[in-house]
């Protein structure tokens, strides 16, 4: 039995959209206050580890107080993650009523 030249599809809705169709409506550039933030939020993650090794290194008294604060942070993250575990029974039950596309 040999394929057939082009695929035959039983109706017009099961037939793929044309190439035009299914093109994203995107910019042909990226959007210059998107840029800017991208690489301005790169410089920070770049220069904060030398930042604070050199006060660190300068006055180590200059973050005492930093570990109250993340201390802080800490515990609110460790509520967060519990939290966390809340969700998954209800994620679970959609998953579980999903149906799947035929």
């Amino acid at each position: 039995m040999t394929m057939p030249a082009r695929p035959t599809f039983p109706s017009e809705s099961q037939r793929p959209l044309p190439l035009e169709a299914r093109a994203l409506a995107m910019p042909a550039r990226p959007q210059r206050p998107a840029l800017a933030a991208v690489a301005g939020l790169a410089v920070l993650i770049m220069l904060a580890p030398p930042v604070v090794a050199a006060i660190s290194i300068v006055d180590s008294s200059r973050l005492a107080g930093l570990s109250d604060w993340l201390g802080a942070a800490a515990t609110w993250l460790d509520s967060l993650a519990h939290a966390r575990v809340l969700l998954v029974l209800p994620l679970a039950a959609m998953v579980a009523r999903a149906k799947e596309d035929s």
